[in-house]
C-alpha cells in the first residue's frame, strides 16, 4: 500500500514556489534596472565587470543568496519556523551558507556574465533560462543527497568502504 498524500503539504508547497518565483523575478528586473542606471546599460568590459562584482559579491551575499536559503529551509522545513530554527546551527553559518555561495558563483558568475553582455530587455530572459537549469541541477543534486544515508562521521573521519566478495 502505498503512502499517503498530504494534500496540505502539496498545496503550501505549490503556492510556496508561486509566490517565491514571482518575488524572485520582480526583485531580479529590478535589480537588473538598477544596475544599468548605476553602471550604465552598454556591454563594456569595466560596465560587465561592475555588474558581475556587485551583482555576485554585493547582491547575492547580503540578499539574494541569505533570501533563497532562508525560504527553502522554511519550506523543506514543511514550514515549521521551530524546525527551521533547529537548521539554523553554527554549521549553517560555517558550511552550508558558504559552500551554497561557492556552489552558486560556479554557475551565476559565468551565466551573469554572458547575461550582462546582452541588450537590457534580453536579460531577463537569459537569467530564466539559467535559472531553470541551475534549479534542475540543484533538485537532482539534493534528490540524489536525500538517498544517501546519512553518516554520524564527516566523511574523511569515515572508514574506507570494503568492497563486497564475489561469488562464483
Amino acid at each position: 500500500m502505498g503512502q499517503r498524500t498530504d494534500w496540505r503539504l502539496v498545496l503550501a508547497n505549490g503556492l510556496f514556489f508561486v509566490v517565491f518565483w514571482m518575488e524572485r523575478g520582480v526583485e531580479v528586473d529590478a535589480f537588473y534596472q538598477f544596475q544599468a542606471w548605476l553602471w550604465g546599460d552598454d556591454a563594456k568590459p569595466a560596465t560587465i565587470i561592475k555588474k558581475v562584482l556587485f551583482d555576485q559579491f554585493v547582491y547575492t551575499v547580503f540578499l539574494a543568496a541569505p533570501v533563497n536559503m532562508l525560504a527553502f529551509l522554511w519550506k523543506d522545513s514543511h514550514f515549521s519556523w521551530p524546525l527551521m530554527r533547529a537548521e539554523l546551527d553554527l554549521s549553517f553559518l560555517t558550511f552550508r551558507y558558504p559552500s551554497g555561495l561557492v556552489t552558486g558563483w560556479l554557475v551565476w558568475i559565468p551565466a551573469v556574465s554572458l547575461v550582462y553582455l546582452l541588450p537590457s530587455p534580453l536579460q531577463i530572459p537569459l537569467f530564466n533560462l539559467v535559472l531553470c537549469f541551475f534549479v534542475l541541477l540543484l533538485t537532482f543534486v539534493s534528490e540524489r543527497a536525500a538517498k544517501q544515508p546519512p553518516s554520524p562521521l564527516p566523511l574523511h573521519l569515515q572508514p574506507p568502504s570494503t568492497p563486497e566478495p564475489h561469488h562464483r
